[in-house]
C-alpha cells in the first residue's frame, strides 16, 4: 500500500511538472505578440507564431497565429504569403468565427489591391501640401513646398 501511495504521489507530481513546463497556447500567443508589437522583432514573432500553429494545429490559437503571420507578411510586402495563410484560416478553421471573418476581410483587401490615398489640406499659409498614407495606414508622408522638406509622421 505504501508503494502504491508513493507511486501515485510521484505520478501526480510528474503530471503537475509536465503541465507547468508546457506553456498554453494563450501564453505562447502573448509572447509572440510581444515580440511583434513591443520588441518589433518580426522575424522572431513569425517563428513563434509558426510554433503555435505546429503545437496547436486544431486550436483557435493556430487561426489567430496565422492571422498575425498574414499581417506581418503584408507589412513586409509579401502579399502571396499573406494570401496563403489567410486562405488557410478560411479552409482549416471555418467555425472559428472572428478569425475567419478577419481572414476573409484581409483576402478581400488583397484582391482590391493597394489603396493609394492622397490627402490635400491647407497649411497656415493657405498652401496645400501633398500627402499620402502609408500602405499599412500607420504613417503619413508629406512635402512642404515652402520649406522644401519631406516629412513622415507616425499616426
Amino acid at each position: 500500500m505504501r508503494h502504491f501511495l508513493r507511486l501515485l504521489t510521484s505520478l501526480a507530481m510528474s503530471a503537475a511538472l509536465f503541465a507547468q513546463s508546457t506553456p498554453s497556447s494563450d501564453v505562447l500567443i502573448k509572447a509572440a505578440l510581444q515580440k511583434e508589437q513591443i520588441d518589433k522583432d518580426l522575424h522572431a514573432a513569425l517563428a513563434q507564431y509558426q510554433v503555435i500553429v505546429e503545437k496547436f494545429p486544431k486550436d483557435a490559437a493556430a487561426a489567430r497565429a496565422l492571422l498575425q503571420m498574414g499581417g506581418i507578411y503584408e507589412r513586409e510586402g509579401r502579399r502571396d504569403q499573406a494570401r496563403g495563410v489567410y486562405e488557410r484560416v478560411v479552409k482549416e478553421f471555418p467555425t472559428t468565427g472572428a478569425p475567419v471573418a478577419a481572414a476573409r476581410a484581409r483576402l478581400q483587401a488583397l484582391d482590391d489591391g493597394p489603396i493609394d490615398r492622397k490627402i490635400d489640406w491647407p497649411d497656415s499659409a493657405g498652401n496645400a501640401p501633398s500627402a499620402a498614407l502609408s500602405p499599412d495606414n500607420r504613417a503619413i508622408t508629406y512635402f512642404d513646398a515652402t520649406t522644401r522638406e519631406i516629412f513622415v509622421r507616425d499616426l
